[in-house]
């Protein structure tokens, strides 16, 4: 079983078979928040026991500017940038770069990923209107793949069970406007949203890896569980200039999670 059982699903249980349901154990994943990156080389690892490899269904790299002169923080959402090693390791690859679209980043989440391809959506303003920017990463050319944007509802009912239907992508033209967005906070912990700048849509524009700008970033690493659940790890700053990691260490003043 995964997840919590309450007393009325240990009743149902009761009536099905006598024997006691296995519930999913979450207190290594609890480990997991707490274990304590090694900083080398300018990046991080984190050692996984053999039990949470084996428990472990995806992990994924999340990255933030901290913008201190605005007191705020600014999301730019979730990539790859790790991987396990063959000694039980939980390692960063992290260059200093991100997904940009013509000179700006973006606000990635992954919606899926196999061995040959790794989908993004990214929350945008297409000529005015919220939407996803959809595009692909081809692993074998290095390249990305623009498949279009797919319009958020307006209905609110339907934004409560909006799926991106690829199906019905609109197909990108010159001189559609783009902007992307970024979810963010500040220290008071309300959550907002920034606007980057307007991008005008062109034959020549594309999807690119490119150097951060200089500034301060937090980073956490993240796991999920059987159900879904994310955990993460404590919170990594790199400083970034010039293109290159300065520095990265362990930066006790964030969270990522309530340890």
């Amino acid at each position: 079983m995964s997840g919590c059982l309450t007393d009325e699903m240990l009743a149902t249980v009761k009536t099905l078979t006598d024997a006691t349901p296995k519930v999913l154990d979450i207190s290594e994943f609890y480990s997991f928040e707490k274990t304590m990156p090694v900083i080398e080389n300018n990046n991080f690892y984190i050692p996984v026991s053999e039990p949470l490899q084996d428990m472990t269904q995806a992990y994924t790299f999340q990255i933030a500017l901290f913008d201190e002169s605005h007191s705020q923080i600014i999301y730019y959402g979730q990539d790859e940038y790790v991987y396990m090693d063959g000694e039980g390791n939980l390692c960063s690859d992290f260059d200093g770069q991100w997904v940009f679209l013509d000179g700006q980043p973006l606000a990635l989440e992954m919606t899926s990923k196999t061995p040959f391809c790794i989908e993004y959506r990214s929350h945008v303003l297409y000529n005015g209107n919220d939407a996803y920017l959809l595009f692909a990463y081809n692993r074998d050319t290095e390249e990305f793949e623009i498949r279009g944007v797919s319009l958020f509802p307006t209905n609110e009912e339907e934004q409560d069970n909006f799926i991106v239907d690829t199906k019905n992508n609109i197909e990108l033209k010159p001189k559609d406007t783009i902007v992307p967005v970024y979810p963010a906070s500040d220290f008071t912990g309300m959550n907002f949203e920034i606007e980057g700048k307007k991008i005008t849509f062109s034959a020549s524009s594309r999807i690119e890896m490119k150097a951060l700008q200089n500034g301060y970033y937090l980073a956490m690493a993240n796991i999920c569980d059987q159900r879904g659940d994310s955990y993460s790890s404590k919170v990594i700053g790199y400083d970034i200039s010039g293109g290159k990691i300065k520095l990265c260490e362990i930066n006790p003043d964030f969270v990522g999670t309530d340890y």
